[in-house]
C-alpha cells in the first residue's frame, strides 16, 4: 500500500471538529498518516488532536494565509508520500473513504481524484460529485 498522507488545514474548526478526527482515526487505509496545519490560535486544538490520533504531526501556520498556501506547506514538511489527501477541518470522511480514493487513482491511472461530497446534515444532499481535470491542471 503506498504511503498516503491525510494534511487538514483547520481554522477555528467548528463543533463537527470531533467527527472530522473519528473520521480521519477510524480509516481502514493502513498506511495513512495525517499532518494537521493549524492556521489560527492553537488553543487546546494539538490535545484534542493528539488524543484522538496520537501518531498525528501537528504544525502552526502563522498569519492564516489561506488554504492554499498553508496546504502547500505540506511539501515542505513530508517526504517519502506517494499521496496527499487534502482537508479542510469540516470534511469527516467515510471509514473506507481513503481505500476507494487509492484505489480509483489505479484503476483509473489518475494523478488526481476527489470524493463525493454531502451536506453535513444531511447526506442525500449531494454538494459535489467530482469534476475534470486536463493535463494542464485545467
Amino acid at each position: 500500500m503506498p504511503p498516503v498522507v491525510a494534511v487538514v488545514v483547520v481554522h477555528d474548526p467548528g463543533p463537527g471538529f470531533a467527527e472530522v478526527l473519528t473520521g480521519l482515526a477510524d480509516q481502514q487505509y493502513p498506511n495513512l498518516n495525517t499532518l494537521f496545519l493549524l492556521t489560527s490560535e492553537p488553543g487546546d486544538l494539538p490535545t484534542q488532536i493528539k488524543s484522538r490520533l496520537p501518531g498525528a504531526f501537528v504544525r502552526a501556520v502563522p498569519d492564516n494565509p489561506g488554504f492554499g498556501p498553508a496546504a502547500n506547506e505540506a511539501l515542505r514538511l513530508v517526504e517519502g508520500s506517494g499521496f496527499f489527501c487534502f482537508l479542510h477541518d469540516d470534511v469527516a470522511l467515510d471509514p473506507d473513504a481513503i481505500a476507494i480514493l487509492v484505489e480509483e487513482l489505479y484503476r483509473s491511472n489518475a494523478g488526481i481524484v476527489g470524493p463525493k461530497l454531502v451536506e453535513w446534515d444531511n447526506v442525500d444532499a449531494l454538494q459535489h460529485v467530482g469534476m475534470a481535470v486536463d493535463r494542464f491542471g485545467e
